[in-house]
């Protein structure tokens, strides 16, 4: 089960394909989610939709030992991808609930996977080039927390850097549950406070409240890739599965002891990987 735990991220912007290259590219993923790439008009938008989908085949191929061109990967109307299991796979069967995730913003593409859990990641970068100071760059977002996030926030100051820093991380968390549970667009984010391990503000390990009630089985961890990328890997029970995931397989249901065991599944470092391992259709080896 453990294999089914996984970390990967990608920088992007260390690949500067030529437009031949970029279209090569693009032909290894299927007819029908070419468009999903080549619907942005910035290129390196372009290259993180890109990588985006192609990471998604190379985990499941390295996880499940799937054939590069048998793997069918779809998402739910919220967004959510997950894999159509339409192959016999042993594998599949010793990681009962095998899912993933995967966000990307800045330099980075992150893919995040789990055998049991519902899994969400969001990795979000500091635009060191932003001109406003931290209360005015705020002041779009004071709905999205709770005062005691708030709190927390502006007292990882003075330093403007640290402000950022911590708004950014919170803001992960928010995303990385939000994506883990399949909800999409519409939630009330107030409504998840998180709290830090132990009180300390820079610790990377964080639970959360959902309407106040402190949900123990959902763990979250904060990772920095960088000096300005942070990404947050949600983890938490199949039952809270929302909306369309439900009827995805990531919506089963597990009796008790099975999502216990699968949370003390040790949480793993990212391992970054080049651009030239993501295009490779063979086996990846790490």
């Amino acid at each position: 089960m453990d294999k089914g735990v996984q970390r990967w991220a990608v920088n992007v912007s260390l690949w500067t394909p030529s437009p031949h290259q970029f279209r090569s590219c693009i032909s290894l993923l299927p007819p029908c989610e070419r468009s999903s790439v080549v619907r942005f008009v910035n290129f390196e938008d372009q290259k993180r939709a890109l990588l985006s989908r192609l990471l998604q085949r190379k985990l499941v191929q390295f996880v499940l030992g799937l054939n590069y061109d048998c793997i069918v990967v779809e998402q739910t109307p919220e967004g959510k991808p997950y894999l159509i299991n339409n192959v016999e796979n042993k594998n599949l069967n010793l990681l009962p609930n095998f899912n993933f995730n995967v966000s990307h913003h800045g330099d980075y593409v992150v893919i995040v996977s789990e055998p049991m859990c519902l899994v969400g990641v969001d990795v979000m970068a500091h635009d060191t080039r932003s001109k406003d100071p931290p209360h005015k760059f705020f002041e779009a977002f004071s709905a999205c927390f709770t005062p005691c996030e708030w709190e927390t926030i502006w007292s990882a100051g003075p330093e403007e850097d640290m402000l950022f820093h911590q708004f950014y991380r919170f803001w992960c968390m928010k995303e990385a549950y939000i994506k883990a549970v399949g909800i999409g667009l519409g939630f009330e984010l107030q409504r998840a406070e998180f709290h830090y391990q132990d009180g300390n503000i820079w610790s990377n390990v964080a639970h959360v409240r959902i309407d106040g009630v402190h949900k123990t089985k959902w763990q979250f961890f904060l990772h920095s890739l960088d000096d300005k990328h942070w990404v947050c890997v949600a983890k938490g029970p199949p039952a809270d599965a929302i909306g369309s995931l439900i009827e995805t397989p990531s919506g089963k249901q597990f009796d008790g002891v099975t999502c216990d065991t699968a949370l003390t599944l040790q949480n793993k470092s990212f391992i970054l990987l080049t651009v030239e391992q993501i295009l490779s259709t063979e086996m990846l080896a790490i």
